[in-house]
């Protein structure tokens, strides 16, 4: 039996009509982006077309353009050929692809050294994918063994 929604598709489909409409819900770079009682008052009268409380309005949005995000970021980084995975077929996925250039990738930041990467610091060795902090001075241990998955494990090594 397929799973029911919340939400029917025809709403989800009005719900993506009136929020494009109000860009200020979803372009940080306009001016009333962040003034929040223009966009409570912009949810409270989507929510009344709708006959949906805000909250719910809300939620419905937030999943939407979640799940677009999340699957335009499989899709940008899927190989090509056979072995492929398929472009979504998510029924929204046109609708929302409006939104594409209001959504930044964020960079992931890692203190993590993986192998084969060059380090600041050469007296760290990097050894069958562990990162090893040298010792401080010659009376101190070094506390840390990183392997390079980024998990930490806490043992002390001797000199």
């Amino acid at each position: 039996m397929p799973r029911q929604s919340k939400h029917s598709n025809e709403l989800l489909e009005d719900l993506i009509i009136h929020v494009r409409a109000h860009s200020v819900l979803y372009d940080a770079s306009e001016a009333g982006h962040r003034d929040r009682v223009l966009i409570s008052n912009i949810w409270n009268s989507i929510a009344k077309v709708l006959k949906i409380t805000d909250e719910d309005c809300k939620k419905a949005w937030k999943n939407l353009r979640d799940t677009f995000s999340k699957l335009r970021r499989e899709n940008m980084h899927s190989i090509s050929g056979q072995a492929a995975k398929k472009k979504s077929k998510w029924s929204f996925y046109q609708q929302l692809t409006f939104l594409e250039k209001y959504l930044q990738e964020k960079e992931t930041e890692s203190n993590v050294d993986f192998v084969g990467e060059e380090t600041e610091d050469s007296n760290a060795s990097n050894v069958d994918g562990l990162h090893v902090d040298p010792p401080v001075d010659d009376n101190h241990q070094s506390p840390v063994l990183m392997n390079y998955q980024g998990c930490v494990n806490f043992m002390f090594l001797k000199k």
